[in-house]
C-alpha cells in the first residue's frame, strides 16, 4: 500500500516549510492554478507541493522501493529537503520528478 494522499498533506501541514493553503489575490489564484496545470511546482503552495509528492511517490512505490525496506515518510521527508534546498531553482515538474527520484534512489537503494 502506498502513502495516501491525506498522509502526504498531514506532513506537510506539519512541515518547518510553511505553504499557503489559499492565495489572498484572485490574480494569485489564477496563476498558481494555471502553473499547476502546465507542469510547474508552485513551492510555497500546499496543493501544488502535494500533488508533486503524490506523484513521485506513486512512481517511486509502484516499481523501485519496497515499503518493507523503506519508509514512506523518510521518502517524503528527504524529497521535500531536495525540492526545497538543492533544486530550489528548478520548477518543471517532470524535470524535478527524474533529479529527485535519482538522488533518492542513490541514498535509499
Amino acid at each position: 500500500m502506498y502513502i495516501t494522499d491525506s498522509e502526504i498533506e498531514k506532513y506537510l501541514r506539519n512541515s518547518k516549510h510553511y505553504y499557503f493553503e489559499k492565495e489572498k489575490h484572485i490574480g494569485r489564484i489564477v496563476d498558481t492554478e494555471l502553473k499547476i496545470e502546465t507542469g510547474k511546482v508552485v513551492k510555497e503552495n500546499l496543493k501544488s507541493v502535494k500533488i508533486f509528492m503524490s506523484k513521485l511517490s506513486k512512481k517511486l512505490f509502484k516499481d523501485k522501493f519496497k515499503t518493507d525496506h523503506v519508509s514512506e515518510i523518510e521518502v517524503i521527508k528527504e524529497a521535500e529537503h531536495l525540492l526545497h534546498n538543492k533544486y530550489k531553482e528548478i520548477v518543471d515538474e517532470a524535470e524535478l520528478l527524474n533529479l529527485i527520484e535519482e538522488d533518492l534512489m542513490e541514498k535509499f537503494l
